[in-house]
């Protein structure tokens, strides 16, 4: 379905195939910003289609109402639940972390990090478990080693390119399984270790207050 707003099209999506990351984490803020109910469509349609609000606000009511019917429609299907532990985006195949219980010391500082405020993070968290294929055969591969500055790149281009079909999945999998390591994890610390991993953890969320390293 087409929406035309000064003789440009914009896309409602059917499916969450569809629906970008970045378009999702736009309806998760807009579930809990305030406004009247019209307002809140107005800013799901926007943020499903990327029309611009103040287009939106100008349709008529009966369009609007049209537009709302075919979302709810959408809303009503279970987004996807199933790991995909490769993607192609690009040209370029993706693999899902192979063996979480390897990860470095810096993977696990800035997932927690992340991971205090997911929806926020989502695609940060993302770059760090989707990461570049070096090598593959049959159905195992390796995937690029942990790069800080690389993964905020591409943190921001899954924006657009990661599908929340593929993130709900990933996620999914990812959280249930991460509160039981990062408890396994801590415990086989020692005092001088966990010391350290809390004072990284502070450095880290200074570093982003203060603007350095951030998308």
């Amino acid at each position: 379905m087409l929406l035309t707003l000064n003789e440009k099209d914009y896309y409602i999506p059917q499916k969450w195939t569809e629906v970008s990351l970045g378009s999702y984490q736009k309806i998760m803020q807009t579930m809990d910003a305030e406004g009247d109910e019209a307002t809140q469509t107005i800013n799901m349609i926007s943020a499903l289609t990327n029309a611009p609000f103040e287009l939106l606000e100008k349709c008529k009511k009966n369009d609007i109402d049209a537009i709302s019917e075919c979302i709810s429609k959408l809303l009503e299907v279970k987004i996807n639940t199933t790991l995909n532990t490769q993607i192609t985006i690009d040209d370029v195949d993706y693999g899902f972390h192979p063996n979480l219980k390897d990860m470095t010391m810096a993977e696990f500082v800035d997932l927690d990090n992340y991971l205090q405020d997911v929806w926020k993070n989502i695609h940060r968290v993302m770059a760090i478990l989707y990461r570049p294929i070096t090598k593959s055969k049959g159905k195992k591969y390796a995937i690029e080693d942990y790069d800080s500055s690389k993964c905020l790149e591409r943190a921001e281009m899954f924006k657009n390119t990661l599908s929340i079909a593929t993130v709900n999945g990933a996620s999914g999998f990812f959280l249930t399984i991460a509160k039981e390591y990062q408890s396994v994890l801590l415990s086989s610390l020692s005092r001088k270790q966990k010391t350290r991993l809390k004072t990284l953890k502070t450095q880290s969320s200074s570093l982003e207050k203060n603007g350095v390293g951030t998308a």
